[in-house]
């Protein structure tokens, strides 16, 4: 899980505590302190990253070059953190008040001296392998010669609220490379306040977040390619088996459509003989049906039954007025589903066709 709370290296910044009107609004004091960065810096402001505390009518500000500030720490870890201060400007909020003090951190050696609550001088170097040798010199270029208090920050945590705890040592754990013992201390810092110390601003998280997202997506790209191979594989396999599967069905189809066509026509034909043999019926009793309203003048040359209640019948008469009295008598009878006639008058006599249409 990535620190929520990242400390910077304090032998990268320069401290200095001014006059801010009291009722500026922190956007507006923010660029208030930009403003004097940008006036007192030899460096374009765009290139400084500044973070501040506020005291009422005071400002204590933590400036850096950004090369530095950010300098060792990982993209990444600097662009997902909650917050990114200088370790320095917690002790502001660690009950120190008319003091100094000493603040051992994991890259820099700081001497930081209070007046009522506020660092009015500040000075600090990178820290060597020989802790003895760079509290020396930094007591040195601070004109002192010991009695400050030491301390180290042991731990920062951010869970719903934020937490500081520092260790007080004897000079003899101070420099020791790995100190233990004396008192520790915790003390909570507001967000609010943590949030002018970052000294991160809104370009450079962006900044930092593309990157990360640019990171990121080069690594999900580099990951994803056997991935991509291994589905293109099973895909192609899938594709080879479908497909074999599907000749083969459509071979199958193939040789079975001949015997399907065979027993669709069986069943087609044992469904009419069926028929016949429930209604009992011959081409004879049909004939005797529509024989009922037949005259003499109406002759029947030829008869034949396609369906259990369907009838072709061919014939004549003298006039076509008798064809058409024939077919209305057809027509009316209960037995008589339907019937159509075609005539033609042939050497004086109509000939017709009749189709008709049992119940």
């Amino acid at each position: 899980m990535p620190d929520k709370i990242i400390l910077a290296d304090d032998s990268a910044f320069f401290v200095k505590t001014i006059d801010v009107p009291a009722p500026l609004s922190d956007t507006d004091a923010r660029e208030f302190v930009r403003a004097w960065v940008e006036n007192s810096s030899p460096m374009p402001v765009e290139k400084m990253r500044v973070g501040f505390a506020r005291f009422g009518g005071a400002a204590t500000i933590f400036a850096g070059i950004e090369n530095r500030v950010f300098g060792g720490l990982d993209t990444a870890a600097v662009a997902s953190a909650d917050y990114l201060v200088a370790p320095s400007s917690l002790l502001l909020f660690c009950g120190a008040r008319d003091e100094k003090i000493i603040l051992r951190s994991e890259r820099a050696i700081s001497l930081l001296e209070f007046e009522n609550g506020i660092i009015r001088n500040f000075w600090t170097q990178s820290l060597s392998e020989d802790v003895a040798a760079d509290l020396k010199s930094l007591r040195a270029a601070a004109s002192l010669g010991g009695g400050e208090r030491l301390c180290s920050i042991l731990k920062v945590s951010l869970n719903g609220r934020a937490y500081v705890r520092i260790a007080d040592f004897d000079e003899e754990s101070f420099v020791a490379s790995t100190p233990s013992g004396g008192a520790v201390s915790e003390y909570q810092i507001a967000k609010k306040t943590l949030a002018l110390l970052d000294v991160r601003d809104g370009n450079i998280l962006k900044t930092l977040a593309r990157k990360r997202r640019k990171s990121e997506m080069k690594a999900l790209a580099f990951m994803s390619v056997p991935c991509a191979f291994a589905l293109l594989l099973a895909g192609q396999v899938l594709l080879w088996v479908k497909e074999s599967k599907l000749s083969a069905l459509e071979a199958e189809v193939a040789e079975l459509a001949p015997k399907a066509k065979a027993v669709e026509e069986q069943s087609e034909r044992l469904a009419e003989l069926r028929m016949f043999s429930q209604k009992r019926l011959r081409a004879i009793d049909s004939l005797a049906v529509i024989n009922v309203p037949r005259t003499d003048q109406i002759r029947f040359l030829r008869v034949v039954q396609t369906s259990p209640s369907d009838l072709e019948i061919q014939g004549g008469a003298p006039t076509i007025g008798e064809v058409n009295s024939f077919l209305k008598s057809l027509r009316r009878m209960p037995e008589v589903r339907s019937a159509e006639m075609k005539t033609e008058t042939t050497r004086g006599e109509a000939r017709f066709t009749l189709n008709v249409k049992l119940k």
